[in-house]
């Protein structure tokens, strides 16, 4: 079975109240996890930084935020806690690639755990994107479609 990390553009988009691009894409992930396709791997980072997204949506309330939280720990997801050699390694690939260590981190947990790294972040995917492990969002549907196969 294989393994993404997700970024929290992608898991943000479970919870926008918006039509952001994508969106589709993102549920469709989501849904290939629930079908047993896929393993879905978040740092705990991932918490913080949704729900620091989602407070500043002027459309939710504090309520709503909680909700969005407990929502996320109860799916079936791997959450990852911080490791120091992850994050040793997030402060080098940060270096390398000019990226935020929050970014790196993504990039690091993939590695440590052989996983794929799902973004719909474009600015970092412009940065990193030349990885293979790294995908874009807006491509996963069609490449599993060509490969038959998440």
């Amino acid at each position: 079975m294989n393994r993404y990390v997700l970024d929290t553009s992608v898991v943000v988009k479970w919870y926008s109240t918006f039509d952001e691009a994508n969106t589709n894409n993102a549920l469709w992930l989501r849904q290939a996890m629930y079908d047993n396709q896929c393993q879905l791997i978040i740092p705990d980072l991932v918490l913080y930084e949704l729900g620091n997204a989602l407070r500043f949506n002027p459309h939710l309330t504090s309520e709503d935020v909680i909700a969005a939280l407990y929502s996320l720990v109860d799916l079936n997801l791997t959450i990852w806690a911080v490791e120091p050699t992850i994050l040793a390694k997030a402060v080098v690939l940060a270096y390398q690639y000019a990226v935020t260590l929050y970014d790196a981190y993504f990039l690091a947990l993939a590695d440590e755990t052989n996983s794929s790294l799902v973004t719909a972040d474009q600015k970092f995917y412009q940065k990193v994107g030349g990885l293979k492990h790294v995908i874009r969002l807006d491509r996963l549907p069609k490449d599993w479609q060509k490969n038959g196969r998440l």
